[in-house]
């Protein structure tokens, strides 16, 4: 299967489609439902760490998920 990448804000309100479009992609891979739960949870601690830490506070940036 391809990659997909993903482009979004750097916003935590953004943790929703970034967990869409993963849920999504793991069930066209043909993931096991017992992982997605887990990789949501590294996902959102990932994505939120970059949220936080990443950019300059109030700075409207993009990140990429590949």
């Amino acid at each position: 299967m391809e990659p997909i990448t993903l482009v979004i804000e750097n916003d935590t309100e953004a943790l929703t489609v970034l967990q869409a479009a993963v849920a999504a992609f793991l069930l066209a891979a043909g993931a096991k439902e017992v992982f997605y739960p887990k990789i949501g949870l590294v996902l959102e601690e990932m994505f939120t760490n970059i949220v936080h830490h990443g950019h300059f506070p109030g700075r409207r940036e993009s990140i990429q998920v590949t």
